[in-house]
């Protein structure tokens, strides 16, 4: 076997357990990510043989929706594992956390899901497995739990969610990785929302 089949089928298998993690169909996963759907389904599909390595690309549209490090254990140049991931509807109509996001949104323009990943907040209520809605037309107020955008000098930038402490964004945690407090200066740390509701789900984890 060649160097680039092995690359290439190591590529498929990380491809196939990000879609086992994510827990949706691949073509939704696919379109999560920002990928066609062919980009997933023809890897996956069975007895296909791969002989190319997923690009750069797509690896870190991949590691941007889920999490997840790359297929050779590093998040991509440039990326940092955000604080909560964009909810993607489930795969049937009455699915009863579906059902309860857009009652929460209610049809209102601006308001986006987020699926919770960080401990950053864990004392403000939120915590790794939380559904949260964010309205992005809401102007922050002191003490109310935000998601902002950290650009570094590259222009790179990573998901946080803090809690408003104007000028600043501090962390509700007790873990010490939180304590850095970032100065809201809205050219390399801007607010895009405001927390508008939140919804317990079967996979949070316990405060």
């Amino acid at each position: 076997m060649t160097d680039a089949r092995r690359i290439a089928e190591r590529h498929t298998e990380w491809l196939r357990q990000a879609v086992q993690h994510s827990g949706l169909a691949p073509t939704t996963f696919a379109k999560a990510c920002g990928l066609t759907a062919t980009t997933v389904t023809r890897r996956l599909k069975a007895g296909a043989v791969p002989e190319q390595a997923l690009n750069a690309a797509t690896i870190a549209k991949i590691s941007a929706f889920t999490g997840l490090p790359g297929p050779d254990g590093a998040m991509p140049p440039g990326m940092a594992e955000p604080d909560a991931v964009p909810y993607v509807a489930g795969e049937e109509a009455q699915d009863r956390e579906t059902a309860a996001v857009k009652a929460l949104v209610g049809g209102r323009e601006g308001v986006d899901a987020w699926v919770i990943r960080t401990r950053a907040v864990e004392s403000a209520g939120l915590v790794p497995g939380d559904i949260a809605l964010i309205d992005l037309t809401a102007a922050p107020k002191a003490g109310e739990i935000v998601v902002a955008q950290i650009y570094d000098r590259t222009g790179s930038a990573q998901t946080v969610f803090r809690v408003y402490d104007p000028p600043y964004l501090t962390a509700a945690s007790s873990d010490p990785a939180f304590r850095k407090p970032f100065t809201v200066d809205n050219n390399l740390v801007v607010i895009l929302g405001v927390l508008d509701a939140r919804l317990k789900t079967r996979h949070a984890e316990a405060a």
